[in-house]
């Protein structure tokens, strides 16, 4: 699996945990305890922590607590900003838009299948 798509692994993972889990949404969480629970290998901590970094400079997520100017070091939380989940959800909305031809098509064959059986 290429680059990009862990890191898209990894913000959906986010995401998803923020909807559901009020102490993520107050608190955030530990870099490596969100890239160990979401089981998308990523190396060792220090590339671990320096892809959090990228996700962090492109504004997908935020320091919690922040300390040291912001900068993700070991002991920072994190979690999905404002921009990151604005990015799931649209990248949620086109795949949608893209694949419900295709279910709607299915749908009406069966339909036709089951009429004519």
């Amino acid at each position: 699996m290429d680059f990009i798509k862990k890191l898209e692994r990894l913000m959906v993972f986010m995401c998803d945990k923020y909807e559901r889990d009020d102490v993520f949404k107050q608190y955030g969480e530990y870099p490596w305890t969100l890239i160990e629970e979401s089981g998308i290998e990523l190396g060792d901590a220090g590339a671990q922590l320096a892809v959090m970094d990228l996700l962090r400079k492109h504004g997908f997520i935020e320091v919690v607590g922040r300390t040291r100017g912001g900068k993700i070091v070991s002991y920072s939380k994190v979690r999905p900003s404002l921009e990151g989940m604005m990015f799931i959800r649209h990248k949620r909305k086109s795949i949608l838009e893209r694949e419900w031809p295709k279910v709607i098509s299915a749908i009406t064959e069966g339909l036709i299948k089951g009429l004519k059986g």
